[in-house]
């Protein structure tokens, strides 16, 4: 039987395959159990840039697994309670995903609907296949939206665009997601790899310091007003002066070179 989600981790980063390609990987329970330790192995590296978060086969997530809801047959009650533990799991590891202190780069094509939005918009940067789509679906089953996605969708691209998404439950094209800020980058299907690993490579050969840093200041800051957000970066930028990435990047700019950031923290 092939394990749901695939982990590599290598020198400088990390990536975490979805493998059900025969199921357009769908989400199931197995891939939530398989998901909650590897997110836990990496809220304590500390060697870890960034994590590559993608998919085998032709579809990125095409929502939750049918098959979940087996429950159908049950008084509205006791669906509630039988489907409570995998939402409690699924919104804990969307949880922790987030607050994950490294950059995540999302790597996405084909269908990208339901959960594996979320999933998606849990990431920092997302590159899409000019073959990608995107898709709420809930509103079409009865359902309105979990794993997050109500948190991320208005931070990502407004309100009034948040509403209409999800409202209609329309398809959005590549393009057009790239246009109204819920991606990224798009690239040429083919390209998609190499754009991963272009990206991989820029963000690897920054501090890791002061990119854990700028994420977390980034990410708290809607959740902040003005005088707390400035006392946060006071006292982070005050603990990046006192690394040594900070003397090794301005030599670098001095001497025209390219800094040679290690891992250490």
């Amino acid at each position: 039987m092939m394990e749901p989600i695939l982990f590599e981790q290598f020198e400088q980063h990390a990536e975490i395959t979805l493998n059900r390609p025969e199921a357009l990987n769908a989400l199931n329970q197995e891939m939530l159990n398989a998901l909650k330790p590897i997110i836990q192995t990496l809220s304590q590296c500390q060697k870890t840039k960034c994590v590559v978060v993608k998919a085998n086969g032709k579809h990125f997530m095409a929502g939750g697994d049918v098959k979940m809801f087996a429950t159908l047959t049950m008084p509205g009650q006791q669906r509630q309670e039988a489907l409570k533990p995998l939402m409690y799991d699924l919104h804990q590891c969307m949880e922790q995903l987030a607050q994950l202190p490294m950059p995540i780069v999302a790597s996405v094509q084909g269908a990208v609907a339901g959960f594996g939005l979320g999933l998606m918009m849990a990431s920092d940067i997302v590159i899409a296949s000019d073959r990608a789509y995107f898709n709420m679906a809930y509103i079409k089953i009865g359902l309105c939206p979990d794993g997050l996605v109500t948190y991320w969708l208005p931070r990502k691209i407004g309100l009034s665009q948040a509403m209409a998404v999800a409202l209609t439950g329309k398809r959005i094209g590549a393009i057009e997601a790239k246009e109204i800020g819920l991606i990224n980058q798009v690239v040429l299907h083919d390209e998609l790899n190499s754009a991963t690993e272009t990206m991989v490579n820029t963000l690897n050969a920054n501090s890791m310091l002061s990119m854990r840093h700028t994420k977390k200041l980034i990410r708290n800051s809607l959740d902040h007003d003005m005088l707390h957000q400035s006392k946060e970066e006071l006292k982070a930028f005050g603990q990046c002066v006192e690394n040594d990435h900070f003397v090794e990047g301005v030599k670098a700019f001095l001497e025209k070179r390219s800094p040679n950031f290690n891992n250490e923290l």
